[in-house]
């Protein structure tokens, strides 16, 4: 892993023109993570509405059946009711004749055993009422004394019954309805609607019974009943079963999973769903009427009660999961298409990275070539120009040594001397480019060199310039000529000079850069130093700084420039082992970086190390 740049700073112009890269794999993340949130999204819109589809039919399938089953049960409870009220109106009846024939004691009452009379009188009065098995006059003793059915009746003894037990030890009761009990005399099963009957001073004086056959319940119930699977049930105020359709082996016996069904208010019709019965859970509806709190029930059980919505509800369910099938496939495909454009989009763009990398490596190719081009032409014309001027050197140096020149050949021939010098350093410039020259490197230590050179830096850039050094600590020294790298840092500040006319900062700095740093591609392995040359004039334009290093090229009036300044530094860069770079923003300024290899077989002289930034601030001009 590359460590942070420590010369970020120093290089901002550089680090600006990094270009960025866009990582193609994240192309498919945002798509796929759209498709899969809505997906789940409407994933879960279809569940919630196939939910709600399906609670909604289960609400309107228990009302449904809730309404029903009460309409049902009203029916019920009237027609029980009404069979009740006439067997009670029949017994009421008996009552009022036997009073009315002055029958108000014990004694009186045992006298009517099988009177004809009043076995006739009996019959009559049970005519034409088809629940009624018969209606029967008992002593206090308990013994059978006259009935519709027999004559003369049969010695039956009634002591044992509930509705007997019940009226004797509860005096202030007048009425009660018996448990199913199977007829002595028939043999048929029979509830019984027992009127006790007091005297004038409320003395016992008998019991007047009136028969209700329990096929009759079951008949009625059978035929009014809308549904085979639905269940009806009479019920006695204490829990006990009195008659039930279909019939049930717990007849007659107490029930006590029914008490709240049997404590509800008289009249009032109740529906209850999930009632926990014997059979499983139920939907009942129930009645309580107001003659001697019988109950009226009617039940269906919740299977049979949601067997209807269970078959919709599956139909619903596997629609929504259909639907939700066909989303997952849409989404696979989607996310699948995605993830194919993703891949499309990666080898593009790896393909347009190897292009734009191919069209680098062949404008670095061409580049390296011109400059090598270049290079060897102008080799070629320093070396003839050279033993041109070597020629006119040597001549001028002969008739120098004439004694019979006059002043004015002296100065002419001095005038001449002047132009082969200034030829000789043009040629030193063409053959640093060339990289023909003859160097001498040796070991910098630019922490210290370039500190030294501040003053003789301000007197070539002028006092209007601001001058700042800023050097890493620790740097490592450099393998390169002195006096070149000297004239170099010189020509760079006169540049920077011009690029500057009405003042500015030049800054030159120097770091570290080791073999596993971030570096240019051109620049061969191993561990350099980078030294920054940053103005802050005018810049140059694109198609200028792609010419910068070319020999003789300038933008400088005529006269102003030999346009062999750049090319020099370019030259002793390459010459020495490293590489030079030009950065420009017009209107921004510009930054020459050069990179010269590090001296490694050096050994630093003595300790002392000039401190990281050195600055000099000339008034302003």
């Amino acid at each position: 892993m590359r460590n942070k740049p420590r010369h970020s700073l120093v290089y901002p112009e550089l680090s600006a023109g990094i270009p960025l890269r866009f990582d193609s794999k994240l192309l498919p993340k945002s798509p796929v993570r759209a498709v899969v949130f809505f997906g789940v999204l409407v994933i879960c819109v279809i569940t919630g509405i196939t939910a709600l589809i399906i609670g909604e039919m289960l609400a309107r399938e228990e009302r449904a059946a809730q309404e029903q089953l009460l309409a049902f049960n009203t029916l019920l409870a009237d027609q029980t009711a009404r069979a009740i009220e006439s067997v009670a109106l029949v017994v009421e009846s008996v009552v009022d004749d036997l009073r009315q024939a002055g029958i108000d004691t014990a004694e009186r009452f045992d006298a009517l055993r099988d009177d004809p009379a009043v076995h006739q009188q009996l019959r009559q009065r049970m005519a034409n009422i088809p629940q009624m098995e018969a209606v029967t006059l008992d002593s206090v003793r308990g013994r059978l004394i006259n009935m519709s059915r027999y004559l003369p009746v049969p010695d039956i003894d009634i002591t044992d019954r509930d509705y007997y037990q019940f009226l004797v030890k509860n005096p202030n009761s007048l009425t009660t309805i018996s448990a199913p009990v199977q007829n002595r005399g028939s043999g048929t099963w029979d509830i019984y609607l027992a009127r006790r009957m007091n005297g004038p001073q409320g003395a016992f004086v008998g019991l007047v019974l009136g028969a209700m056959r329990l096929e009759y319940f079951e008949h009625l119930y059978d035929s009014i009943s809308m549904a085979g699977n639905m269940r009806i049930c009479l019920w006695r105020a204490d829990g006990t079963l009195l008659a039930r359709y279909p019939r049930s082996p717990l007849l007659g016996q107490h029930v006590s999973s029914r008490k709240p069904i049997l404590a509800q208010t008289p009249g009032e019709t109740v529906v209850r769903s999930n009632f926990a019965g014997s059979e499983g859970l139920m939907m009942i509806a129930s009645q309580k009427l107001g003659q001697n709190g019988l109950v009226v029930e009617v039940s269906e059980s919740m299977d049979a009660v949601l067997a209807d919505w269970r078959h919709d509800a599956l139909v619903v369910a596997i629609s929504g999961a259909a639907c939700i099938g066909a989303i997952v496939l849409l989404m696979l495909a989607l996310i699948r298409q995605f993830r194919t454009y993703g891949t499309m989009a990666e080898a593009i763009a790896a393909r347009e990275e190897a292009v734009a990398a191919r069209q680098h490596a062949e404008q670095r190719l061409l580049e390296g070539q011109k400059m090598e081009a270049i290079g060897r032409v102008t080799s070629g014309i320093a070396h003839d120009f050279n033993n041109l001027l070597g020629s006119i050197m040597g001549n001028v140096e002969l008739m120098q040594r004439d004694p019979v020149l006059t002043d004015t050949a002296t100065r002419r021939l001095s005038v001449i001397e002047q132009a082969a010098d200034r030829g000789a350093g043009l040629i030193r410039q063409l053959l640093a480019f060339s990289r023909q020259q003859v160097l001498a490197p040796s070991a910098l230590q630019l922490d210290e060199i370039l500190p030294a050179m501040f003053d003789l830096l301000e007197g070539t850039t002028g006092r209007h310039i601001r001058v700042a050094i800023v050097v890493e600590p620790g740097l490592w020294p450099v393998l390169v000529d002195p006096a070149q790298f000297e004239y170099m840092i010189l020509n760079l500040a006169a540049n920077a000079r011009d690029a500057m006319r009405v003042g500015g900062t030049l800054t030159i700095s120097a770091c570290r850069v080791p073999l596993n740093y971030g570096r240019p591609e051109d620049l061969p392995a191993g561990d350099f130093v980078a030294l920054s040359v940053s103005d802050t004039g005018s810049g140059m334009p694109a198609d200028v700084m792609a010419r910068a290093f070319d020999p003789f090229f300038t933008t400088k009036p005529p006269g102003r420039g030999s346009g062999l300044g750049l090319s020099q530094v370019y030259g002793l860069a390459t010459q020495s082992g490293g590489l030079a770079q030009i950065n420009s923003v017009p209107n921004k300024g510009t930054t020459i970086t050069v990179y010269l290899p590090r001296a490694v077989d050096f050994v630093a002289k003595g300790t002392t190390r000039h401190p990281g930034l050195v600055e000099k601030i000339g008034p302003e001009s």
